[in-house]
């Protein structure tokens, strides 16, 4: 009798819904795979080009920049004009950045073939839980965001790896082309599969708040990618023009009848802890990603392969606990899941960065697993919630704002944590690499565990049902 009712409650998935959701990883895979393989691969594109570390920095910047400035509108564009429309110009934009990639002549040209990259990815990311969570009954959506999570981060997992072993047998180059199947797979799949989702073109865009938002954060993001870089007049100026776009563009959201942004969304709690946990966490992710394997790399001389091994360690339990805290997040909310999520987090991190200075290899690892292992009980309970938070005439709007609180993460777990490891090490003149690593993870513990704090309050008061389901409809 169980049995019966645990299948009526969970129907077997349609022909649709199975290709969806696998349109959906197979996207997601792809955007995962290529932050994390592209790291492997900067010192011998650094020995190819003999490019300097400016240019090495952009390499990866250039894709964060893109992506960070415009996913924060590519869901509020698939709103207007349709999902399927978006999400196939956004994979086939970032096959022709890959494609682009592969045969870059010079660091310039690959710089700018990751912008590419990064505006494809800008517009395929927010669609991908959308179109997730879209095609599945109300009850089952935090399910089916772990089902695409673990696709993308089963690829976040091996990344590393897989790109350590082509760079150590292929060259760095192979990296970008393993990305031209998945994406002919994907678009594929989209085509047949994803029906045309409903669109409201007859609402206008409010193409200035479009201008300023990006103009803004690309601005803003910039400016943080390179205070290490830049000179501090520069980048000053930059951060200072980044954030007057983002002040006229908040005054001209307020002012406007369709507003790209409805900044009133920003005020329901459970979104703003949502978005808080998740800017923590990848913030962690990514910095861990580039500077554990650096570190590695550096610090330690293990290979490109080896070090990639190593931080699979990271992630070997992600892709299934993401399906787990998915249907947890369905049955008893995200709030508990979340903060404990980022607790288990701050103590994975505390664990690395106490084992850095002494090179111990295994106490590494094992803090890497527990860090890895909080993971998904942040990612996918939290942007759950915030899918959640708004009615389904906005879930692109949702998706892109779970989208832009991933990527600023990311760029501030690149950014920041960069520069408080150069400024340690700088001051201390000793431990050079693992000083630097041991400041910045235990700067990335102390954020993970604020921001717990942030959720647990956001989620200890119950909204009110109507304002919490329709914020963007005044």
């Amino acid at each position: 009798m169980f049995k019966h009712a645990e299948r009526s409650r969970s129907p077997r998935l349609t022909a649709v819904q199975r290709g969806v959701l696998v349109a959906a990883g197979v996207a997601n895979a792809l955007i995962f795979l290529d932050q994390t393989a592209v790291v492997v691969a900067l010192p011998s594109i650094q020995r190819d080009f003999h490019a300097s570390a400016v240019e090495l920095q952009w390499t990866i910047g250039a894709y964060l920049l893109a992506l960070a400035a415009f996913i924060a509108s590519s869901g509020r564009l698939a709103d207007l004009y349709g999902r399927r429309r978006l999400f196939v110009a956004g994979v086939a934009a970032f096959g022709v950045g890959s494609a682009l990639c592969a045969a870059a002549p010079s660091v310039l040209v690959l710089i700018v073939a990751r912008v590419i990259q990064g505006l494809g990815a800008a517009l395929a990311q927010p669609l991908v839980i959308a179109s997730a969570t879209a095609i599945v009954p109300p009850e089952r959506r935090g399910w089916a965001i772990g089902v695409v999570a673990s696709a993308g981060t089963s690829f976040l997992v091996i990344g590393p790896v897989l790109g350590g072993a082509l760079v150590d047998s292929l060259g760095w180059r192979s990296i970008f082309l393993l990305n031209v199947p998945l994406v002919v797979i994907a678009i594929a799949l989209v085509l047949r599969f994803m029906p045309v989702s409903p669109v409201r073109s007859a609402q206008p865009l409010d193409r200035g708040g479009l201008v300023l938002l990006t103009v803004g954060l690309a601005a803003i993001v910039a400016g943080v990618l390179h205070m290490q870089t830049w000179a501090a007049s520069l980048d000053a100026g930059v951060l200072v023009c980044g954030t007057a776009a983002l002040a006229v563009f908040v005054v001209l959201e307020h002012r406007s009848p369709h507003p790209l942004l409805p900044l009133a969304l920003l005020r329901t709690p459970r979104l703003a802890g949502s978005i808080a946990a998740l800017v923590s966490i990848q913030a962690s992710v990514l910095g861990v990603t580039v500077y554990v394997l650096l570190f590695l790399q550096n610090g330690l001389n293990l290979s490109a392969t080896a070090a990639g091994a190593v931080l699979i360690a990271a992630g070997i339990w992600t892709p299934t606990l993401s399906r787990f805290t998915g249907r947890i997040a369905d049955r008893r909310g995200a709030g508990r899941p979340v903060s404990i999520g980022l607790a288990v987090a701050a103590f994975g991190l505390a664990v690395v960065a106490v084992a850095a200075p002494t090179k111990h290899l295994l106490l590494m690892v094992l803090g890497l697993m527990l860090f890895g292992a909080s993971r998904p009980f942040v990612f996918t309970p939290a942007s759950a919630a915030a899918i959640k938070a708004l009615p389904a005439s906005d879930r692109g709007l949702a998706a892109s704002l779970v989208g832009e609180a991933r990527q600023i993460g990311a760029v501030f777990g690149v950014a920041v944590l960069g520069s408080i490891a150069a400024a340690f090490t700088v001051s201390r003149h000793t431990g050079a690499s693992s000083a630097g690593l041991q400041a910045a993870l235990g700067t990335a513990a102390a954020t993970s565990l604020i921001a717990g704090i942030v959720v647990r309050f956001a989620f200890a008061t119950r909204p009110r049902a109507r304002a919490e389901r329709s914020p963007a409809l005044g």
